[in-house]
């Protein structure tokens, strides 16, 4: 007894034809939602990245200015290389 959805009459070479054969407007991948669904998550998940980082830079920016004030302040500060 053959599988459920699968002729036994049928070669597997008519079903590696069949597979190559598909039309593009018809379940081609890049067609299904879920694959609409995967590519919005990519580029909101890349945006994201380039957000975090833009904010960590300028975090970064404003705490090493805050520490040049604070060495600036303070008397005995010496600079050395």
């Amino acid at each position: 007894m053959a599988p459920i959805g699968i002729r036994g009459d049928v070669s597997p070479t008519y079903w590696r034809n069949r597979v190559r054969t598909v039309p593009s407007g018809s379940g081609a991948p890049g067609d299904s939602p879920t694959s609409i669904f995967q590519t919005l998550v990519a580029a909101l998940t890349l945006a994201m990245v380039f957000v975090i980082q833009h904010t960590q830079a300028c975090q970064e920016a404003v705490t090493q200015h805050n520490l040049d004030e604070i060495l600036q302040m303070l008397p005995a500060a010496v600079t050395r290389c």
